[in-house]
């Protein structure tokens, strides 16, 4: 974990820009977090990692904390840090989260439920939603004294705020009745009153890391099952189309001006010379407004591909859209250009994944028709291009990325130009 100060972006003042010294940051937080005023935990190190722009105007900071727990395991864990003018910072350490009290405990609850065994934060978005991975003490499966009668070693929990955990649970049922030909969670229990959905684990690595190693992913059975999850059918998905992602990066370009005015500025100019460009105005307008939309991941990307040998498994559908059926693909493109830009990806290794990836059944594109310089490819490149200028915007909010926005700004307006 960085231990080493980041630069401040030139827009972040006050009590904000102090917390991003790390070493500053973890000696609030050793004094205003319970567990470790109280020396039951020891903090070790602080990595800021990404600014939380709340509609009421408000900046918090989300950083990791690695710390030592009682028996002596090292820990790293989300830490929210919600600054006060004039007062000192108020600390959240995961899972406590200010919008979902009493979570901790409604949590210890369930894990008694499950039987012994251990939680793990995997992710945090404070105010939205927890995820957490149960592991049963021991290996393999545990059995619970009737003959053949077994629960999985490992399940997934998610906690949403806001009612959100309907919508979760019903598409994780609608994924299961689909019955696609590559894996995705399936629901094990649904508790409406702690906003809690339990889903199975996965198996295989993350195509994340796979590409980092240098070794290839099964991308054509990624297109096959980007192509085969169009046939889903869920109540109550939203629709997304062309001018909804570009409403996003108007968001996007308000919350980045917290760090970055110029930046913001020329985010805006983008976002409205490709309006125009691509006639995406108004909700119905642009290249796709006519397009029958299907069901869509909309949240595609290496982190969310688990590969098992030649087998894929996709996960966190918590985005799913209607959608126009070059969103995903264009996607999952815009994030190899991301990762050669971060140095995870070798520029040939991005290019045959990406060829691979686009070579779909039946002489198909994965963008969805017969033709690879047709339209469907045409809206692909412009589903490329919000995408990256979107990651704009995300990588703006994170200090650990100097730079990078910069960089995917460049990449997208050559996007434009190649087009």
């Amino acid at each position: 974990m960085r231990t080493a100060p980041h630069p401040a972006p030139a827009g972040v003042r006050g009590p904000l820009r102090e917390l991003l010294d790390p070493v500053r940051a973890l000696r609030h937080a050793a004094a205003a977090v319970p567990e470790f005023r109280s020396g039951t935990w020891a903090p070790l190190a602080l990595s800021p990692r990404r600014f939380e722009v709340r509609k009421d105007g408000r900046t918090d900071l989300v950083a990791d904390v690695r710390f030592r727990d009682s028996a002596g395991r090292e820990q790293i864990r989300p830490l929210l840090i919600r600054p006060r003018n004039g007062g000192e910072p108020r600390f959240h350490l995961s899972p406590d989260d200010p919008a979902m009290p009493g979570l901790a405990a409604r949590l210890e609850t369930v894990t008694r439920t499950l039987g012994p065994g251990t939680l793990q934060v995997l992710a945090h978005r404070f105010e939205r939603r927890v995820t957490l991975r149960w592991t049963a003490e021991g290996l393999g499966t545990r059995t619970d004294g009737a003959a053949g009668d077994t629960a999985p070693h490992e399940l997934i929990l998610k906690v949403y705020a806001k009612g959100a955990d309907e919508r979760a649970a019903g598409l994780l049922r609608a994924l299961t009745a689909a019955r696609l030909p590559f894996r995705t969670p399936e629901l094990v229990a649904h508790c409406p009153e702690d906003g809690l959905v339990v889903q199975t684990v996965l198996p295989g690595a993350s195509a994340h890391d796979i590409l980092r190693s240098g070794s290839a992913i099964p991308a054509a059975a990624l297109g096959r099952a980007v192509t085969a999850v169009r046939s889903v059918r869920a109540n109550g998905v939203r629709e997304h189309r062309l001018a909804d992602e570009l409403a996003v990066i108007r968001k996007f370009a308000d919350r980045t001006e917290v760090v970055d005015s110029k930046l913001a500025d020329e985010m805006r100019a983008a976002e409205e010379a490709f309006g125009r460009r691509s006639g995406a105005g108004t909700a119905d307008a642009g290249p796709d407004g006519a397009a029958p939309l299907v069901f869509a991941h909309r949240d595609l990307h290496d982190k969310q591909i688990l590969c098992d040998g030649p087998n894929v498994g996709l996960i966190d559908w918590d985005l799913a859209a209607l959608a126009p059926t070059a969103l995903d693909p264009g996607n999952f493109l815009a994030h190899l250009t991301l990762r050669r830009l971060q140095g995870r990806i070798l520029d040939k290794r991005a290019e045959t994944t990406r060829e691979a990836f686009l070579a779909g059944p039946d002489g198909t594109t994965v963008a969805g028709g017969p033709d690879a310089s047709g339209p469907e490819m045409r809206n692909l490149h412009d589903w490329v291009s919000v995408a990256l200028l979107r990651l704009v915007g995300v990588y703006a909010l994170r200090p650990g990325w100097p730079g990078l926005s910069r960089r995917l700004l460049a990449a997208f307006h050559h996007s434009l130009e190649t087009a």
